[in-house]
């Protein structure tokens, strides 16, 4: 399928433009050579459509636009697994599970484990940073308060809940231990190192008290003729009198070069190792002691040696408050009583208190939230709380939603998929990660789709339908269902697609005859062939723009969060009111007023630049602001850039090794329902084994394998080359992670059907579809517009074309049409066809005219 927002108007490939633009995205090679001819392509968005293919083989669209014989059983979609040549099967479900592509992805495959990560990836995605949090009272209008993702929340909580597993005899020996008053050694605690091996890397989080209970109630269920007895634990007993005393002078050190302004120097960068402690309970209560008596200062314990460094944080809040204040706070932090609140001390400035609010986001925003009150006689002060943990997210009734799922068919015109959900989603107060879909659908187009909305009742969605911002959107089909749907769960699409102004490239141009000749030849070859499964330029927006979406996705990849902002709001050459709000914001940096000046519809821009207002521009500010953007929207940019990686090496792959299969090649092969990636070996060349069609290129991630050929270190030159690591797509500021997949080198076209038309014939054609659709009441969104009968483009008015001129099918009949209707020297292709999911019909368009 064809991508969203970052998508041209209309394409003509024969331009000396259309051909740069190719080269700049890496398509420049053809599978096959035929006499080429010209056309125009997505002219209007009537010209476009496209129905989605259940699994079943059903047709997800209207009953009327079912094409005529439509057969499912030929287009179910087999079950299948897929892995490594060593790893074990994944199943075709697990794999669609992952939100690995903003496109279908049934024709792609990822490796082993790479499902998982990326399915928890998703699930660590599911609320969205909205931007009415924590609004600032009194005189302070511009939001203060900071709130960071509730996934966040939710990884931190699972971090937290660190459970004492200290068998009966750890328990008893450090009973004896303890009570007997002995001095702490390295060797004391000689036991089963498996609690050693749970945990690598720790930080203070575990309360020493809940520590203690747990212990003791694993001591009472493995002896109970034991009498209960309190254990009692301190850090003195743990530590011994030596190293409390090298404790207490190396807190000193370190709060001399304070005072003396050396805490950026190797003070800072130095700790001090107390020893190994293989009891969790007795590194707990380190963590908790020494946190509370000396908070300028980190614990952190790896393989059971537990360290003590300097806490950055610590002196990051005294260059904001006073010692004592930054003292009291870090101990609260400790504390963990959730039920306590902090209040800061009354803060005359704005300004400082934006950074405070800002700070504590920055280092504890995961379970800690702050809010600016205002009251007579104290001033503006912040309080900061302890975040709600394990509340279930409540609907706009307040009521905790049972967990189930409305599908529906989604009919829209000119829209881009994601934008669809977040205007749904605002309509019906409900969350974007409410909505599931098997994939991302063209804007510039007609199209028909499933979508699945998680505790969204029918009713609701029926209200919404009448809403101003949904006139080219249309639902039917409601259903209750128990799942939602996967990306990538679908058996592909039909197009039905009209190339307008079709003439030969040379000779000839409006023979009627020899024009339908090369048409059918054309059909002929790709449709026995098949065609270059290129990214189209939908995928990648304007090359000729610093916003092109590949450079952001690289700049994301790299961990440039400014520079990646930088390109997303850097304005186009084009007089329209979304550059002009870009150029305001180049040339003065005022977020507010560039806010103001977006088109609400650019829904990217707007939840970037409400992040950004709200958290600053600095490098944590941007990345809070890409944060805010939901998690399909973000990953669209990492994905473009992996697809320009892959479109490059295909070209390179057909130009060093040509049309055939080559020693090192990757391929996909199937063993009993299962699909493993494998290596081409000279034998199976020589055995001619494998084709073209068999190759498959990976698409860039970090548990992929690449070729073992040439084309191998072309991957590695390419990606070294724009500053990108294997572990650079494991984003974890992002919560992104991008597995790989792989992606066929060619294509398959499936039942495919095409005629010549002259001017007359298609607008015969377009009044009596119109007027059937009419009888029947259901016409689709803006059905009249341009690409039908005396309709107009919104975009770029009445009749008109990539260049501005006026066609001859919309000027009518008030120019000299012959008797018949027809003007005789115009013709246009309708064509019908079928392509696996992630296929691009545009690609197959250019296959076809050769151009």
């Amino acid at each position: 399928m064809e991508d969203t927002d970052l998508s041209i108007d209309d394409q003509d490939f024969s331009s000396a433009e259309e051909h740069r633009l190719h080269r700049e995205c890496g398509i420049t090679c053809h599978l096959s050579s035929h006499k080429p001819f010209c056309g125009k392509i997505k002219a209007f968005p009537e010209d476009f459509k496209v129905i989605e293919i259940n699994n079943d083989g059903n047709l997800v669209c209207p009953p009327e636009d079912v094409p005529k014989g439509w057969d499912p059983t030929k287009f179910r979609r087999e079950k299948i697994s897929v892995g490594s040549e060593e790893g074990d099967p994944i199943t075709e479900a697990e794999k669609s599970d992952r939100p690995s592509d903003d496109k279908h992805q049934g024709d792609t495959f990822s490796v082993e484990g790479a499902q998982q990560e990326e399915r928890k990836a998703k699930d660590e995605e599911k609320v969205l940073i909205e931007d009415d949090l924590h609004k600032v009272d009194g005189k302070d209008s511009a939001p203060e308060s900071v709130s960071t993702d509730k996934h966040q929340e939710k990884k931190v909580k699972m971090g937290e809940k660190l459970s004492v597993q200290d068998d009966l005899a750890t328990v008893k020996r450090i009973e004896s231990v303890v009570m007997g008053s002995t001095p702490a050694s390295h060797n004391r605690h000689a036991q089963d190192q498996s609690s050693c091996s749970q945990e690598s890397v720790e930080t203070t989080s575990i309360s020493a008290g809940d520590g203690m209970e747990k212990c003791r109630d694993s001591s009472h269920e493995g002896d109970k003729t034991g009498t209960e007895e309190a254990v009692t634990l301190d850090m003195e007993g743990i530590l011994g009198e030596e190293r409390i005393n090298l404790l207490k002078d190396f807190s000193n050190q370190i709060l001399e070069a304070e005072k003396e302004g050396q805490c950026d120097t190797d003070v800072t960068s130095s700790e001090l190792l107390l020893g190994r402690f293989d009891s969790k309970m007795e590194r707990s209560i380190l963590h908790k002691e020494i946190k509370s008596r000396y908070p300028h200062l980190k614990t952190t314990s790896t393989d059971c040696y537990f360290n003590v460094v300097p806490d950055k944080t610590y002196w990051s809040f005294c260059s904001l408050l006073d010692k004592r204040v930054v003292d009291d706070f870090m101990r609260f932090v400790n504390k963990r009583e959730t039920s306590e609140v902090f209040k800061f001390p009354e803060c005359r400035s704005k300004d400082q208190r934006t950074e405070l609010h800002r700070a504590v986001a920055r280092h504890y925003g995961s379970f800690l939230e702050t809010k600016t009150f205002a009251e007579e006689g104290e001033g503006s002060f912040i309080v900061v709380r302890f975040r709600d943990k394990g509340k279930k997210r409540k609907n706009c009734e307040g009521k905790t939603p049972v967990t189930f799922y409305t599908s529906f068919t989604l009919c829209k015109t000119n829209l881009e998929t994601l934008d669809v959900i977040q205007r749904l989603a605002r309509c019906i107060s409900a969350h974007p990660s409410d909505f599931s879909y098997a994939g991302v659908k063209d804007k510039r187009a007609i199209t028909w789709q499933a979508m699945a909305a998680r505790g969204v009742t029918s009713d609701r969605l029926r209200s919404a339908a009448a809403h101003p911002c949904l006139k080219d959107v249309k639902m039917e089909n409601f259903l209750l269902c128990q799942q939602p749907l996967r990306l990538g769960n679908l058996a592909g699409n039909v197009f039905k697609v009209l190339l307008r102004d079709v003439r030969l490239c040379e000779g000839d141009t409006r023979n009627r005859d020899h024009l339908e000749a090369v048409v059918r030849t054309a059909m002929n070859i790709v449709k026995d062939r098949g065609f270059l499964n290129y990214f189209g330029l939908q995928r990648f927006g304007s090359a000729d723009s610093k916003s092109f979406a590949p450079h952001v996705g690289r700049a994301l990849l790299k961990g440039d969060m400014t520079a990646a902002v930088g390109c997303l709001l850097h304005p186009d050459p084009a007089d329209d009111p979304v550059n002009t709000a870009k150029a305001y914001y180049a040339r003065t940096g005022d977020i507010p007023g560039t806010l103001a000046r977006m088109p609400a519809y650019k829904t990217r821009e707007c939840l970037l630049l409400k992040a950004l207002r709200r958290h600053g521009t600095d490098h944590e500010g941007c990345t809070k602001a890409f944060l805010n953007v939901p998690h399909a929207m973000r990953s669209l940019f990492v994905h473009s850039y992996c697809s320009l990686v892959w479109n490059h090496m295909v070209s390179s792959r057909i130009q060093t090794y040509g049309w055939r299969a080559v020693e090192g090649d990757l391929v996909l092969e199937t063993h009993s329902g299962n699909r493993k990636v494998r290596t081409v070996t000279k034998a199976d060349v020589d055995q001619s084994k494998y084709s073209i069609h068999d190759v498959v290129l990976p698409l860039p991630g970090n548990s992929i394998q690449y070729p073992s050929n040439q084309l191998g270190e072309e991957y590695t030159r390419a990606l070294q080359g724009d500053g990108i690591e294997r572990n650079s797509f494991r984003m974890r500021a992002l919560k992104l992670n991008i597995p790989g997949d792989y992606r066929h080198v060619t294509a398959q076209v499936k039942a495919l059907e095409w005629e010549l038309l002259r001017d007359g014939d298609l607008q015969q054609d377009l009044r009596s579809a119109a007027m059937t659709r009419k009888s029947l009441g259901t016409d689709s969104p803006s059905q009249t517009s341009a690409g039908g009968v005396g309709g107009r483009d919104t975009r770029r008015g009445e009749g008109s074309t990539t260049n501005g001129s006026v066609s001859r099918e919309t000027r009518g009949s008030s120019e000299g049409t012959d008797s018949d209707g027809s003007h005789g020297d115009s013709f246009h292709v309708r064509t019908q066809f079928v392509l696996d999911p992630s296929c691009y019909a545009t690609m197959f368009l250019r296959e076809v005219m050769n151009t």
